[in-house]
């Protein structure tokens, strides 16, 4: 693997660790995801259009993969923002990373397709690192004494919803590009302009199913016997789109320097191994520059995961 790829891996390792530290930080104001996906949106339809216009146009097929791929990306947003709502960084974010890789292995084993020995310790080590990420952790009083430990459970689900998420829009994605080289249009349309419009896509679903929402609990409130509907949790803030607009642009980079890589490095496995290194940067990230509790628990939870996705990552020999 050539040392400019690794160079662009662990750097993107480093934004998107970065930008879900940054959507922690402001997991108080719930209008943020939405304002980060409008931040990449619009300019991704801009560009997309133009795409289809002066470019080659996506295909037929890829739409309806795209459209899916769109829905499973917007759960993934809404477990992101509900999880960082109700749990720590430091809980979530290793969570949302190695839950799909148990899923899809485990999807796999159910097909039929048995991993060997290592790809039975890798599963060992993400399930082992994942319970030692979830584990009670008690928090200090303002008196300095210690709480009972207590099961984040709110925010394991919402994790659970996001790693599925994960699981559902990259296999969207795999059958989209799947269909895109089969038609030898790989090389006009690239990967790039497909996630500005799966951004796109997602976006609109997001937004959608938030003012459903709303327009659900405006509903409940005429019906109660006040008629008055309570604050909107997503209601938007003054002051917050500088940060929506940073943490969009770091996502679109960190995507692109993926891509990148992937062009540059035909050890497809060893790219997908180096960018679980953002587990660990997270997880150090929630625990020292956060604060959160359990923190050499779950650094050392982050790093027994990553040496997990490794061995099943590289068990695959691709």
């Amino acid at each position: 693997m050539p040392p400019l790829a690794v160079s662009l891996v662990l750097f993107s390792t480093l934004l998107h660790a970065s930008w879900n530290l940054l959507a922690k930080r402001g997991s108080g104001t719930p209008a943020l995801f939405p304002r980060v996906l409008l931040a990449v949106a619009v300019p991704g339809v801009l560009v997309g259009l133009l795409g289809e216009w002066r470019g080659a146009a996506l295909l037929p097929e890829v739409w309806p993969f795209l459209l899916v791929a769109g829905a499973f990306q917007a759960s993934y947003f809404l477990g992101l923002t509900m999880g960082y709502r109700t749990g720590d960084l430091s809980l979530v974010y290793p969570l949302v990373r190695a839950l799909p890789v148990l899923l899809v292995s485990g999807f796999d084993v159910l097909r039929g397709q048995v991993p060997g020995a290592a790809g039975w310790l890798g599963l060992a080590l993400v399930l082992g690192g994942c319970l030692l990420v979830a584990r009670p952790a008690g928090a200090r009083r303002t008196d300095g004494s210690e709480q009972r430990p207590r099961w984040h459970g709110a925010a394991i689900g919402w994790a659970a919803v996001a790693a599925l998420g994960t699981v559902g829009y990259t296999v969207a994605d795999k059958l989209a590009a799947d269909a895109i080289s089969a038609a030898g249009r790989a090389g006009g349309v690239t990967a790039f302009r497909y996630g500005l419009w799966e951004f796109t896509v997602t976006a609109a679903y997001y937004l959608s199913s938030l003012a459903l929402w709303d327009r659900l609990r405006r509903r409940a409130a005429v019906r109660s016997a006040t008629g008055a509907a309570a604050p909107s949790p997503f209601a938007a803030e003054p002051g917050r789109w500088p940060a929506a607009v940073l943490i969009g642009t770091l996502m679109l980079v960190t995507y692109a320097l993926v891509l990148w890589a992937y062009q540059m490095s035909w050890q497809t496995s060893y790219v997908v191994a180096l960018r679980q290194f953002s587990i660990v940067v997270g997880v150090v990230g929630g625990a020292l520059l956060l604060g959160e509790a359990a923190r050499t628990a779950r650094i050392a939870g982050a790093v027994v995961i990553v040496a997990g996705v490794a061995a099943i990552t590289f068990a695959g020999g691709s």
